[in-house]
């Protein structure tokens, strides 16, 4: 205990110095082609197999993954990493709720995020810590703009604007800056920057804001798609990588997509409930 408390001692202390010279949040001095964005964005969907939240049923995908020994330690109610090894998660797609049950090292955590709140049980019994519940929505809504991609901003109804073109490892992409209010979790507001691939039309990365939780105002990460695969006519990423890019810049957390599936069983809740 003494151990892990100097460790997170140390690196709040380097966070601290090196936070004058932290890489701010790109967003654009002023808005871009709002109508430009909107068509960029339509195609990007299509590219995936068409806007997902038009289909009946839901998604089922089971992640593995790991965790960086630094962000465990910078963050550890929204990592929680005793219980988020490894997950099944399913995304309503009529209504966008999405639940998750994870395991880990210390037991199971099962997560249900509706629009308007999120319940947070553990090993049966039910938190009602609001920093735990708060980093638990902003967690959901973020793995929900990862499996859904492009359509998530659409079904956010998210504010757009085009921002210039840039490389990424040497491949052409288009840029749009998108508002999201509400944001992700419990944020009033979070901003968010697509790179969309200019030969695939695929969202490859997303750099986005967490102002969800007291202990994240004024960070913002990124996290590329990678390994697409095309499973029941839509493309999905397989593969996930996670930076945090501010205050300090540091690799946070990589994952995989073991299984994914979607099906027109839309009766998930009640059976997790009753499991």
């Amino acid at each position: 205990m003494e151990t892990t408390m100097l460790l997170r001692m140390t690196l709040l202390a380097t966070l601290a110095i090196l936070g004058g010279c932290a890489t701010p949040f790109p967003a654009p001095a002023a808005p871009g082609d709002a109508r430009a964005a909107v068509e960029m964005l339509d195609r990007s969907i299509e590219a995936h197999g068409g806007y997902l939240f038009d289909e009946p049923g839901s998604v089922r995908v089971n992640y593995a993954g790991r965790w960086r020994q630094m962000i465990k330690v910078l963050q550890p109610v929204l990592v929680d990493a005793g219980y988020r090894k490894q997950s099944e998660e399913v995304l309503d797609l009529s209504s966008a709720d999405l639940t998750q049950t994870h395991e880990g090292p210390d037991g199971t955590k099962f997560v249900a995020r509706t629009a308007e709140d999120v319940s947070v049980v553990y090993d049966g019994e039910e938190s009602l810590d609001e920093t735990t519940r708060a980093a638990s929505a902003l967690v959901a809504d973020a793995y929900t703009m990862f499996l859904s991609g492009p359509s998530f901003f659409r079904k956010r109804e998210a504010d757009l604007s085009l921002m210039d073109s840039a490389l990424r490892d040497g491949e052409s992409y288009q840029r749009i800056h998108a508002t999201l209010r509400p944001g992700f979790g419990f944020s009033e507001q979070d901003e968010a920057i697509l790179w969309i691939n200019d030969d695939t039309g695929y969202l490859e990365l997303v750099h986005f804001t967490i102002e969800g939780l007291a202990s994240t105002r004024g960070a913002h990460v990124d996290v590329a798609f990678d390994d697409h695969k095309e499973i029941d006519g839509y493309i999905w990423p397989t593969s996930f990588f996670e930076r945090v890019r501010g205050p300090v810049r540091i690799t946070a957390h990589t994952w995989e997509v073991l299984d994914l599936t979607v099906t027109e069983d839309t009766d998930y809740r009640a059976r997790n409930d009753s499991d």
